[in-house]
């Protein structure tokens, strides 16, 4: 049985990193995206079951990844988990709206697991 896979989109490296880790640990097989600007190609390859996305990244925001992704037939489909040290803001409502789940920074693996659990029940 292939694992599902989980693409992660974080400018953080070492958050990144420690999420990727969490998620094999659980079985998962779990691909790290250091920023968003190559986000749709990306997950057209690797084809995730679930994407985590950090709302504020240089470049290509979380929100604009969401956006990028939701557009294209192709991912439209793929649920997300927003990750982030900030809250909700009117600005990003939308995005919040799309989200199966958030997980605020500093993250615990309690939340992730939990969070990552509904997403892909959903």
């Amino acid at each position: 049985m292939e694992k599902m896979k989980i693409l992660i989109i974080d400018d953080e490296g070492p958050i990144a990193d420690m999420i990727a880790d969490f998620c094999q640990a659980y079985g998962f097989d779990a691909r790290v995206l250091n920023g968003g600007q190559d986000a749709l190609e990306v997950a057209k390859d690797y084809r995730p079951d679930l994407i985590t996305v950090d709302l504020m990244m240089p470049g290509t925001s979380g929100p604009e990844v969401v956006d990028i992704l939701k557009a294209d037939p192709q991912t439209s489909t793929i649920p997300f988990i927003i990750i982030s040290s900030y809250g909700w803001t009117p600005d990003i409502a939308q995005t919040f709206k799309m989200a199966k789940g958030v997980v605020q920074k500093p993250i615990t693996m309690k939340d992730l697991s939990h969070q990552i659990e509904k997403a892909l029940a959903s």
